[in-house]
């Protein structure tokens, strides 16, 4: 289910029936979009969206995409993209395009595995993992051609261990890598600028994975409104 919350109450207003686990949201196009994984059925995973209308806060449909569906973004041409997370065997993950007033999807990559991945402008940055190689990289995405940009973002020889998460901050254009380093520890962010070299670094905590931008309209007077 989805969870209907008044913001200024927080109680729960309503409960939406989904698909089965669902395991990632997004608003655009005036709907509420939402993938349902079946993570939980392993290994019979779902492989549909589940599409919301706002004001009747029902579902209206679902649609089918790639097995196992999981992060979803918006780009400024009418589409959605979506990583469809496979079967984590003979199944890949793999990035999808979704058109978003058909719901069709338009386009599969095939040539690289999609994990996660962060869209700013134009530019999508999709990490991926190699399971054969146990190789980490990181590539660029022209999201208005749906073309790729180059293989591999960072170039200036900073290696990372482990990719766990990837943003693109849409103000200053720099793009935030965590680097899980082995998922038994601390982990590490490094921040890139847009021509892939890297700005600076700081720790994390363990398995650093997701990542927020407070835009500074928000703020006033050094507190937030």
């Amino acid at each position: 289910t989805v969870a209907v919350i008044d913001t200024t109450t927080l109680a729960v207003e309503k409960y939406i029936q989904v698909g089965l686990n669902p395991d990632g949201m997004l608003a655009t196009g005036g709907k509420i979009w939402v993938s349902n994984s079946g993570g939980l059925s392993f290994p019979n995973y779902n492989n549909t969206l589940s599409v919301i209308d706002p004001v009747a806060l029902t579902e209206e449909k679902q649609l089918t995409v790639g097995l196992n569906p999981f992060k979803m973004a918006a780009d400024n041409y009418g589409d959605i993209y979506l990583v469809a997370r496979g079967n984590y065997g003979d199944i890949k993950s793999r990035l999808q395009v979704i058109d978003e007033a058909t719901g069709a999807v338009k386009q599969t990559f095939e040539d690289f595995e999609a994990i996660n991945f962060s869209i700013a402008g134009d530019t999508a940055y999709v990490y991926n993992y190699d399971w054969a190689t146990a190789e980490s990289s990181i590539l660029m995405l022209n999201v208005k051609t749906e073309t790729v940009i180059r293989n591999s973002f960072i170039t200036d020889g900073t290696v990372l261990q482990t990719v766990y998460g990837v943003a693109a901050d849409p103000v200053s254009g720099l793009v935030y890598v965590s680097d899980a380093q082995g998922f038994t520890g601390a982990g590490k962010v490094y921040v890139f600028d847009q021509s892939g070299k890297r700005k600076f670094s700081f720790d994390a905590g363990i398995n650093p994975a997701g990542f927020a931008f407070l835009n500074e309209k928000y703020i006033a007077g050094g507190k937030l409104k």
